[in-house]
């Protein structure tokens, strides 16, 4: 057993976590534990986590001191600069989900208790290989100036791809529609009566 007050998370880690997120992962250690046999938290040669710093976090809060042996493994063959590109790059999602096999091989309540967010597993804000986002984005926003334009709270403000931004114009002349708010509620009601 390795004592947890020999390791310690790296204070200038660029990654962080929601009180919600906190939880989930929390009750996936309880309930999947192996999972750390098979994903470690990764350490320097002093301790410091360079992989890991939420799960480490998790596990503290948990009221773990001690973890077995293989939870833990020492990267004490990186220089620093293989550190630092290590903190950013284990995280990167550089592949990205493919949501029929998710909808198709998955309960979608599982995935989300598993701590996938809804906008993950619906495809919005997903990317290719290219970087270009496939779908939308959406975040609710207070009053802040938005190249230009004043955005009151509670509006949500959409970041699409070139492609979508083209089939919308496109949606709005064939409805003969000029204004995004208009358009908007036209397609959400046309999509709410297809549901009922």
């Amino acid at each position: 057993m390795i004592q947890l007050s020999t390791i310690h998370a790296n204070e200038h880690d660029p990654r962080t976590i929601t009180r919600s997120k906190l939880a989930k992962l929390k009750k996936s250690l309880q309930e999947f534990g192996k999972m750390m046999s098979l994903r470690p938290l990764v350490v320097n040669e002093s301790g410091m986590i360079l992989g890991g710093n939420q799960r480490y976090h998790a596990l503290i809060a948990l009221g773990y001191t001690e973890v077995q042996d293989d939870w833990i493994k020492v990267a004490d063959e990186l220089t620093e600069e293989e550190q630092r590109r290590f903190i950013a790059e284990d995280n990167l999602p550089f592949g990205a989900w493919d949501i029929d096999t998710l909808a198709n091989e998955y309960n979608f309540d599982e995935l989300v208790e598993w701590g996938f967010d809804d906008w993950q597993l619906t495809g919005a804000g997903q990317g290719d290989d290219s970087g270009e986002n496939q779908g939308f984005q959406y975040e609710q926003v207070g009053d802040f100036d938005f190249g230009g334009a004043k955005v009151q709270k509670g509006a949500l403000v959409f970041m699409v791809s070139d492609e979508t931004r083209n089939a919308w114009a496109e949606y709005k002349r064939q409805a003969k529609l000029i204004d995004d708010n208009t358009a908007f509620e036209r397609l959400v009601q046309s999509a709410l009566s297809l549901l009922g």
